[in-house]
């Protein structure tokens, strides 16, 4: 296989990772919002392999561009990369805004945890007299949110 048809090939199958990847991350965002938590860490590890089949291609891709400069204008590689980019940059959108969805709510369970259990805020000295962060006590909340 020929650098150029070997580079397509590489584009073609990023943007086929991308497209599944966009789709997991809609489905995991889906799941953590519902509080559906089955299945959940399937679908992160869905993602992240992904993830790494992307970079493994990526890195196989520089090597081509290394050893070949004019891959990047054959005919329609212009293109694929475009879309590759513009995919790559909408999935990373929608990881940033899950990992701060994720953010906000641990810092809002930790402030409530922190209201009705303030002996958790406490500061614990060990028998040296260094300071210990306090654990959280076991706290069970039978009301859905």
């Amino acid at each position: 296989m020929n650098f150029e048809t070997e580079f397509f090939c590489i584009l073609k199958e990023q943007s086929d990772i991308l497209d599944s990847m966009l789709a997991a991350q809609a489905e995991l965002r889906n799941c953590v919002r519902t509080r559906v938590w089955s299945g959940l860490e399937e679908k992160i590890t869905a993602v992240s392999n992904l993830g790494h089949r992307f970079s493994q291609l990526d890195e196989r891709r520089e090597a081509l561009l290394l050893a070949d400069k004019k891959l990047v204008n054959a005919d329609g590689a212009r293109a694929l990369v475009s879309s590759v980019r513009s995919k790559l940059s909408r999935s990373k959108i929608e990881n940033d805004a899950l990992s701060e969805y994720i953010r906000i709510t641990r810092e809002f369970i930790s402030g409530v945890l922190d209201h009705c259990v303030p002996q958790r805020s406490n500061t614990l000295y060990t028998s040296s007299g260094t300071i210990r962060k306090p654990t959280s006590p076991s706290v069970v909340v039978n009301v859905t949110f």
